[in-house]
């Protein structure tokens, strides 16, 4: 058996970097087994009076990553959304601005904050992204997701100015706009004069559907900040 809380906590950063590195990142029994690791690990660390910094930050990482897989499977606890990222908020104000472990935190932080506000792999957009970049609806712009925008904005500002290459900055790039247009699309005013409501039984428009559709979703993200009544640029595993 290992020998002191140091060693322990190396191991589990180990068994981290092998999990994330290999093909079973997105195991979810694996993940919470490596999560009840560190969180152990990190209590052991602090209550020794130890440097926990590295076991933190791969343990934030992982609780990302589950919040990403739980997202997709319409799964994701607010909670514990709202606990992850208020690890990766803290590494985003204190660590430096250097690629690797700092980088893979701000752009798990960024995907937390707006995971629909991301381009999917094959370039599609989700709803409500298409919502905010396409029909400047008044309404689709909550304050919550203002907040959650302008603040993934700000990180993914601290990635620009990461030298991680090129092309990594390229993406930040392309995934800031994306932020800067749906923050201005979503403030422009209503047209003065709506719609009429159809009376003659037919079916809304898609658009008008969609819309329907996107007011349903903003609901999940007031919900998911801390304090509240109740997630990249670029991120590597979407």
């Amino acid at each position: 058996m290992t020998d002191g809380p140091r060693e322990r906590g190396a191991e589990a950063v180990q068994a981290a970097i092998r999990l994330m590195a290999g093909e079973d990142w997105c195991d979810e029994a694996r993940l919470d087994a490596l999560v009840r690791r560190l969180t152990a690990a990190e209590e052991e660390l602090t209550s020794a009076g130890e440097e926990a910094g590295e076991v933190g930050v791969h343990l934030a990482l992982l609780l990302g990553t589950r919040c990403h897989l739980r997202y997709q499977g319409g799964r994701l606890d607010p909670a514990e959304r709202a606990a992850a990222l208020g690890r990766l908020r803290r590494i985003d104000r204190h660590a430096p601005l250097t690629p690797g472990l700092p980088a893979q935190a701000r752009m798990m932080c960024v995907f937390l904050l707006v995971p629909w506000a991301l381009p999917r792999p094959d370039g599609t957009r989700t709803a409500l992204q298409h919502a905010l970049l396409r029909a400047a609806d008044g309404e689709v712009l909550t304050d919550a997701l203002r907040r959650d925008l302008t603040e993934a904005g700000e990180v993914t500002g601290r990635l620009i100015r990461t030298p991680a290459g090129e092309e990594f900055r390229r993406q930040c790039e392309s995934n800031l706009e994306d932020i800067v247009r749906m923050l201005a699309a979503g403030s422009r005013k209503r047209a003065e004069t709506a719609a009429p409501h159809r009376t003659d039984g037919a079916d809304p428009s898609a658009a008008d559907r969609l819309l329907d559709a996107v007011r349903g979703l903003v609901e999940l993200a007031p919900a998911a900040r801390p304090g509240s009544p109740g997630p990249s640029s670029g991120s590597g595993r979407r």
